[in-house]
């Protein structure tokens, strides 16, 4: 399974934590409801997420099937290049 939705949500729910408490530490009170737009920050935390989980995606293993006539196969071929006198 790819690790891309795991980590999108997980670093938005981040994103979103660190803006609250940096919002609370502004306000120097626990930010309200209406002291935050949570649609517009919500919508940016997602759309900041999805590097770190492209990321994470991209570098992760992934298993792929060889079919058998490719596996048992030799290498690449040589080539017989003419001799230099």
């Amino acid at each position: 399974m790819s690790p891309f939705v795991p980590v999108w949500l997980i670093t938005a729910a981040v994103l979103l934590a660190l803006a609250f408490v940096a919002r609370s530490l502004r306000l120097r009170h626990a930010a309200r409801l209406r002291d935050i737009h949570w649609r517009g920050l919500i919508v940016i935390a997602l759309v900041l997420a999805l590097v770190p989980a492209f990321l994470a995606q991209q570098f992760s293993p992934r298993s792929v099937e060889v079919p058998e006539g490719v596996a048992e196969g030799p290498g690449l071929p040589t080539l017989d290049l003419p001799q230099k006198d």
